[in-house]
């Protein structure tokens, strides 16, 4: 503890508060009454104890939200779960802040099955004030088993959706339709 007073700079002090976990240094100037420093300083200091701490932004194994599965017969979206937790020194309020932003990203919106238990499909970012604070990857806890009847179709999809196999199956068509079209004049001739 060290206090003085100047003229220029008012009533002053410098002191170290601790409460066994955290320990803070407090430098007051410029305190315009006599003894104003010493309630000053108090209410400072426990402003700071109350207003910052050890905070568990995210723990481990949280849900954070889910993404949609293609291919599977079991299941139409797998929930997504954090593989660690997210701590640290921040204001004690940070979760009700606007400023506080939670953003869960994956490769894709939609997975394709099959998605094994503890595969990785993405990451959750924490952020502060814009501020990238931690990230943590994010997976799936269930296996999700792929649809053969389900992989067909899409592999028949994708097949057909290619523009020159539609021009190959209209041509095909055609063809066929006209070969049977001259079978049948050919007989009716005879």
């Amino acid at each position: 503890l060290n206090t003085g007073m100047t003229d220029e700079g008012g009533y002053c002090i410098a002191t170290v508060a601790g409460n066994g976990t955290y320990t803070y240094l407090c430098v007051l100037l410029g305190v315009p009454q006599e003894n104003g420093q010493y309630t000053e300083v108090r209410s400072l200091i426990d402003w700071a104890f109350s207003a910052f701490g050890n905070v568990e932004l995210i723990p481990e194994g949280k849900k954070v939200g889910s993404v949609s599965v293609r291919l599977s017969d079991e299941a139409k979206s797998v929930d997504l779960y954090t593989t660690g937790s997210i701590s640290g020194y921040f204001p004690t309020d940070i979760l009700s802040s606007p400023e506080f932003v939670m953003r869960c990203t994956t490769e894709s919106d939609t997975l394709d099955a099959p998605i094994r238990a503890g595969e990785e499909i993405g990451h959750l970012t924490l952020m502060y004030e814009g501020h990238v604070i931690g990230s943590v990857s994010v997976v799936a806890k269930v296996d999700v088993s792929k649809s053969g009847f389900l992989s067909a179709m899409a592999a028949m999809k994708n097949l057909t959706g290619r523009r020159w196999i539609r021009i190959s199956l209209v041509t095909a068509v055609l063809l066929a339709s006209l070969y049977a079209l001259f079978v049948l004049l050919y007989h009716r001739n005879k």
